[in-house]
């Protein structure tokens, strides 16, 4: 698991406002889809996206970015959505602070597309050089530089870390905070999917579908957010390109999917597409009472014994009486006290199936039941 670090420096993100309803087509169990371009086209979605971001603007020198978003560096071809960063001066740029010498592509799901929790995924190559961040996030619509949340799914920044994920908002003290995670491996060299499963106080992020980092808190939006996929050349977080810049660089994106969990079902606790890291389930033995124990009914107790283990750690044992659920431990020793049957009077003695049920955190279950004699004292 990736332990946060936080940063310094916070961006002010821009946004602003409006939804437009996208029809479900159920994509997974528990799951609906709500958003999907798999950019197989040979030209921008228009009715998904735009260029530039919330506002169709250019450059953000707020950031202390040193380019350009120009809808030239903007292409669909092969099936991949192309971003490319160049070393040339831009014309025309809106704002232009006059410093600029590179140009670059972004585009932004702006009024078409809006979301409240789900979970969100593109799979990506992403460029790694000096000074250039590729990145796709999820910002706030609201008024013009507003703070965040920001949600970065995945990016990478330069040449170290490789790959990133984080999450900007504001703090109890109205101040600018983030959380970041980052991801060791080297994301250039070939297609990986990126995702954040964003519910109600958790953020849980996935690369390949495997999970890599999680932020639980109660910082965590509950706005509606848009998409953006952009490629930033020399911003606050990057630093400046220098010698060892490579350009052009280019953001290639195979496909952006967003799904919403389905709200009058029970959901999948996994996202479409990820694992489970730990598939193995736990053991569970009864130490008390004996095989084919004799028992004395007529309401007496007894004491039910377990012995459990699991590599990631037991949640509970359940102890059931002939399928029905009669207490739950999630301590050990597990120990449960069992209240017998009252037998009729013609009755001397019953069989009965005794079952301990062990889980760990991920679901996973185990059991293990064994016969036990109620003896009628009567």
């Amino acid at each position: 698991m990736i332990i946060y670090r936080k940063l310094n420096s916070i961006s002010l993100r821009v946004a602003t406002v409006l939804s437009l309803a996208i029809s479900a087509v159920p994509a997974h169990a528990g799951w609906q889809m709500a958003f999907s371009d798999d950019f197989n086209g040979t030209e921008l979605d228009l009715n998904k996206w735009k260029h530039g971001d919330y506002f169709g603007l250019q450059s953000a020198p707020q950031h202390g970015d040193q380019q350009c978003y120009n809808q030239g560096n903007v292409s669909v071809s092969g099936g991949s959505l192309v971003l490319e960063a160049r070393a040339e001066y831009p014309i025309g740029c809106n704002p232009d602070p006059g410093y600029l010498t590179f140009t670059s592509g972004q585009i932004s799901t702006g009024f078409s597309f809006q979301q409240q929790y789900g979970y969100y995924e593109m799979r990506a190559k992403l460029p790694k050089t000096k000074g250039v961040e590729p990145l796709f996030r999820l910002s706030r619509p609201a008024e013009f530089q507003s703070p965040p949340p920001d949600i970065i799914v995945g990016a990478t920044s330069g040449t170290s870390p490789q790959a990133l994920v984080r999450y900007d908002y504001i703090n109890e003290a109205s101040t600018l905070d983030s959380f970041s995670a980052a991801l060791t491996a080297d994301y250039s060299t070939d297609f990986h999917r990126f995702g954040v499963d964003w519910q109600p106080g958790l953020l849980v992020w996935y690369v390949d579908g495997v999970e890599k980092a999680r932020y639980a808190d109660s910082s965590v939006t509950q706005d509606q957010l848009y998409m953006v996929l952009q490629m930033a050349v020399g911003n606050n977080k990057t630093g400046l390109p220098d010698n060892s810049t490579i350009l052009p660089q280019q953001m290639m994106v195979d496909y952006v999917k967003v799904y919403s969990r389905v709200q009058d079902g029970q959901p999948d606790t996994l996202p479409p597409g990820a694992v489970n890291p730990d598939s193995k389930a736990p053991t569970v033995a009864i130490t008390a009472p004996l095989l084919l124990a004799r028992i004395q009914g007529d309401g007496k107790k007894f004491t039910a014994k377990a012995a459990a283990s699991d590599d990631t750690g037991v949640a509970k044992v359940e102890f059931l009486l002939e399928g029905q659920l009669i207490c739950t431990d999630t301590t050990a020793p597990y120990e449960c006290q069992i209240t017998t049957p009252v037998l009729p009077k013609h009755v001397l003695l019953k069989t009965m199936t005794l079952t301990m049920r062990a889980s760990d955190a991920a679901g996973n279950k185990v059991s293990k039941s064994r016969e036990i004699l109620i003896v009628n004292v009567k």
